[in-house]
């Protein structure tokens, strides 16, 4: 269980896709690595669907769906991408 001094709201705007329908899934733990995630995201205008696995024991289903629990994991366009670097080279990378 994360300390207390880590229960940070997360509050995400809903924002369109740059290209293509699919909504991406950030499951997130309210980590700074999460919350520099989400801040991504939200200025690169991507849609995503928020996901955090603090509270409903979600991280283990991560791991059993998508063989880590570790998070940010973002799930866009039949891609897994787990943690802040593999999320920011994907979208700097020109593919959303």
């Amino acid at each position: 269980m994360l300390p207390s001094t880590y229960t940070v709201p997360i509050h995400v705007a809903v924002m369109p896709l740059a290209r293509g329908t699919e909504t991406a899934v950030l499951y997130v733990d309210g980590s700074e690595e999460s919350l520099r995630t989400i801040e991504l995201l939200r200025s690169k205008g991507i849609e995503v669907r928020v996901i955090d696995t603090r509270s409903n024991g979600t991280k283990a289903e991560l791991l059993v769906e998508y063989g880590t629990n570790m998070t940010p994991l973002m799930v866009i366009a039949g891609l897994v991408l787990a943690g802040y670097d593999r999320i920011r080279e994907y979208l700097e990378g020109g593919h959303v």
